[in-house]
C-alpha cells in the first residue's frame, strides 16, 4: 500500500510540473519576454542633505535613459511615471561624490530595470553657510552739474547671505547700485541688492534674504550754477557755386557755469560760439569752437568748447553745350559714312565751379560705327565725352539717336565722310 501511495504521488507531481511547464510555455509564446528603453527620459529625485549645498548643480543631470525587461504587454504600456530614480545626499558629508542612481518599479508591473545611463552622477557637496553682510550704496553715475546731490539714505543695513561656504565667504558687502545721470528731482526707488568682493565683482550663486532695499537719494538743483543752450556763431557766405548739406552738427549743445548769482538770473537763454567762417569753404569741415561767454564773471564748468561738424558741397547745375560735334569710332577706311544730324546737344550735370570753367572744345558726342558694312543703316546712340570723363559729372546727348548710313568709298563720291578725330 505504502509504495503505491509513493508512485500516484510521484505520478501527481510529475504531471503537476508538466504542466506548468506547458502553461508557462504557452505564456511566454502568447506575450513574450522583451527589452527596451524607455522613450522619455526618467526624472531623479535628489534627497538634499539640509546643512549641504550642491555646488556643481548646473553639472548635474536631472533625468536618465531607462531599459526595462519585462513582458511586451507590460513593457510596451511602461512610462516614465511607473519607475522612480532617486539619489539620497542626507548621510553625505562635504566632498566629491560619484553616486549610484537607484530604481524602483512597482511589483505588480512584473518588469525589472535592466539598465541606468548615466548610472552614476557626479556630485560635489559643501557646507551651507549664512552670514550677516553690510550694504553699502554705490553711485553708478551723476546728474548733471547743475545738480546737487546728497548723502543716500537706505532703509536696510544688513543682510543674509546663504550658499556654499567657498561662495560666501568671498562676498566682503552687499551694494544697492544706483544710476542718477536722468535724475532732476528726489530720487527713491527699490534697488536689487548684488552680492560683491573685495574688487567688487559680483559674485553669484549665493542667495540673499531680502533682494532689494528702499534707497533716497536727495537732489536739487545748485543756485550758484545754471545751464544754457549754445549755438554755433556761421559767419560770411561760401564761394560761389557751394552750399550748406544737410550734414550739420555740435556737440555739446548745453554749456554749464558757475557765477554770482545776479550775473546767473540775467543770463541770456542762448550762447554763441566763436565766430565760424564760411567764406573760404569749399568742402565739408570740422573745427572746436571756443563758446563766447556774456560775462567775464561766469566759469565754465562744461562745454567750454563745442565741436561744429559742417556739410558743405559744390552745388549742382545743369549746362546745355549746343553744336557739339559727332567722333565716329570703330570706323572702316573702305566706307564713307553719312551722318544725320552731324552735330548734336549735349547736357552736362555737374557741380557749378567745374561746370563753370568746362571748355566746350573738351566736349563730344562718340558714335560707335564698328561692325557696320557698305549698305546699311542703323539707328546709333551718342556717348557724350567730357574732357578727362571727370566722375563728377554726369552727361546725356540730344537727340538720343543718330542715323548712319554706310557707302562704300568708290561707290558713293559725293556722301559725306565723317572722319575720327
Amino acid at each position: 500500500m505504502q509504495r503505491t501511495l509513493l508512485n500516484n504521488a510521484l505520478w501527481f507531481a510529475g504531471s503537476l510540473g508538466l504542466a506548468f511547464l506547458v502553461w508557462l510555455v504557452a505564456v511566454v509564446q502568447s506575450d513574450p519576454v522583451e527589452q527596451r528603453s524607455l522613450s522619455e527620459r526618467v526624472p531623479v529625485n535628489v534627497t538634499p542633505n539640509p546643512a549641504l549645498i550642491i555646488t556643481n548643480q548646473s553639472e548635474v543631470l536631472t533625468s536618465a535613459v531607462v531599459t526595462v525587461r519585462g513582458p511586451q504587454s507590460v513593457i510596451t504600456a511602461m512610462t516614465a511615471d511607473d519607475i522612480t530614480l532617486s539619489i539620497d545626499l542626507t548621510h553625505h558629508a562635504a566632498g566629491t561624490y560619484s553616486i549610484p542612481i537607484e530604481a524602483l518599479i512597482a511589483p505588480e508591473k512584473r518588469a525589472s530595470v535592466v539598465r541606468i545611463t548615466p548610472r552614476t552622477l557626479n556630485i560635489r557637496l559643501e557646507a551651507r553657510l549664512t552670514e550677516l553682510k553690510p550694504i553699502r550704496v554705490e553711485m553708478t553715475s551723476q546728474p548733471a552739474a547743475v545738480y546737487a546731490v546728497g548723502e543716500p539714505q537706505i532703509d536696510l543695513l544688513q543682510v543674509e547671505v546663504s550658499g556654499s561656504e567657498s561662495r560666501v565667504s568671498r562676498v566682503t558687502e552687499v551694494v544697492a547700485r544706483v544710476a542718477l545721470e536722468d535724475a532732476r528731482a528726489t530720487f527713491e526707488d527699490d534697488v536689487t541688492l548684488v552680492a560683491v568682493d573685495a574688487d567688487e565683482q559680483v559674485i553669484s550663486g549665493v542667495t540673499l534674504s531680502q533682494a532689494s532695499a528702499r534707497v533716497t537719494v536727495e537732489v536739487q538743483q545748485r543756485t550758484d550754477v545754471a545751464e544754457v543752450r549754445v549755438l554755433p556763431n556761421i559767419v560770411g557766405e561760401l564761394p560761389s557755386g557751394y552750399v550748406l548739406t544737410p550734414d550739420f552738427s555740435y556737440t555739446p549743445q548745453t554749456v554749464i557755469v558757475r557765477g554770482p548769482q545776479d550775473v546767473l538770473s540775467d543770463l541770456p537763454g542762448t550762447f554763441f560760439t566763436e565766430p565760424i567762417d564760411l567764406s573760404e569753404r569749399t568742402g565739408s569741415f570740422e573745427v572746436i569752437a571756443p563758446v563766447s561767454l556774456p560775462d567775464s564773471r561766469l566759469l565754465v564748468l562744461t562745454g567750454g568748447s563745442v565741436t561744429v561738424r559742417v556739410g558743405v558741397a559744390a552745388q549742382q547745375v545743369t549746362r546745355q553745350f549746343e553744336r557739339v560735334p559727332i567722333t565716329l569710332i570703330g570706323v572702316d577706311p573702305a566706307l564713307l559714312y553719312e551722318l544725320a544730324p552731324t552735330e548734336v546737344t549735349v547736357l552736362v550735370t555737374g557741380p557749378a565751379p567745374l561746370l563753370e570753367a568746362l571748355d566746350p572744345q573738351d566736349l563730344s558726342a562718340l558714335v560707335d560705327v564698328g561692325g557696320m558694312r557698305a549698305g546699311e543703316s542703323a539707328h546709333i546712340s551718342p556717348v557724350a565725352s567730357v574732357g578727362q570723363d571727370n566722375a563728377e559729372v554726369s552727361a546725356s546727348v540730344l537727340p538720343a539717336e543718330i542715323d548712319v548710313i554706310a557707302h562704300a568709298a568708290e561707290a558713293t563720291p559725293e556722301a559725306t565722310e565723317a572722319a575720327s578725330s
